[in-house]
Protein backbone atom coordinates (compact mmCIF):
# COMPACT_ATOMS: atom_id res chain seq x y z
CA UNK A 1 0.00 0.00 0.00
CA UNK A 2 2.59 2.41 0.75
CA UNK A 3 5.18 1.69 -2.14
CA UNK A 4 2.05 2.56 -4.73
CA UNK A 5 1.57 5.56 -2.52
CA UNK A 6 5.00 6.71 -3.22
CA UNK A 7 4.71 5.73 -6.90
CA UNK A 8 1.88 7.64 -7.27
CA UNK A 9 3.65 10.52 -5.49
CA UNK A 10 6.39 10.77 -8.00
CA UNK A 11 4.11 10.89 -11.18
CA UNK A 12 2.52 13.67 -10.15
CA UNK A 13 5.38 15.85 -9.81
CA UNK A 14 6.50 18.41 -12.84
CA UNK A 15 9.38 20.04 -13.53
CA UNK A 16 10.16 23.40 -15.22
CA UNK A 17 13.48 24.78 -15.91
CA UNK A 18 13.58 28.52 -16.52
CA UNK A 19 15.46 30.09 -19.15
CA UNK A 20 17.98 31.60 -17.04
CA UNK A 21 19.04 28.20 -16.01
CA UNK A 22 19.50 27.10 -19.36
CA UNK A 23 23.54 26.79 -19.69
CA UNK A 24 23.93 28.84 -23.11
CA UNK A 25 26.63 28.51 -25.33
CA UNK A 26 27.94 31.19 -27.25
CA UNK A 27 30.40 31.26 -30.16
CA UNK A 28 32.92 33.05 -28.75
CA UNK A 29 32.70 30.11 -25.88
CA UNK A 30 34.03 27.73 -28.64
CA UNK A 31 37.31 26.55 -28.92
CA UNK A 32 39.09 28.39 -32.28
CA UNK A 33 40.76 25.75 -33.78
CA UNK A 34 40.88 24.71 -36.98
CA UNK A 35 39.09 21.84 -38.84
CA UNK A 36 42.74 19.88 -38.92
CA UNK A 37 43.18 20.76 -35.35
CA UNK A 38 39.89 19.26 -34.32
CA UNK A 39 40.26 16.16 -36.29
CA UNK A 40 43.74 15.53 -34.48
CA UNK A 41 41.68 16.08 -30.89
CA UNK A 42 38.96 13.89 -31.90
CA UNK A 43 41.98 10.97 -33.58
CA UNK A 44 43.77 11.48 -30.08
CA UNK A 45 40.68 11.35 -27.70
CA UNK A 46 39.69 7.93 -29.39
CA UNK A 47 43.13 6.54 -29.09
CA UNK A 48 43.52 7.74 -25.17
CA UNK A 49 39.58 5.95 -24.68
CA UNK A 50 40.42 2.60 -26.74
CA UNK A 51 43.70 2.26 -23.82
CA UNK A 52 40.97 2.30 -20.92
CA UNK A 53 40.99 -0.46 -19.06
CA UNK A 54 37.23 -1.59 -17.43
CA UNK A 55 37.13 -2.54 -14.27
CA UNK A 56 33.93 -4.43 -14.20
CA UNK A 57 35.29 -6.92 -16.46
CA UNK A 58 32.62 -6.34 -19.57
CA UNK A 59 33.77 -6.25 -23.03
CA UNK A 60 34.07 -3.02 -24.48
CA UNK A 61 32.70 -2.28 -27.72
CA UNK A 62 35.09 -3.43 -30.59
CA UNK A 63 36.48 -6.49 -28.27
Amino acid sequence: MASSAEGETFKKVKVEIRDEDRPGVKGEDLPKMSEEEMEEMRRKNSEEAAKVERTDGAPTEGE
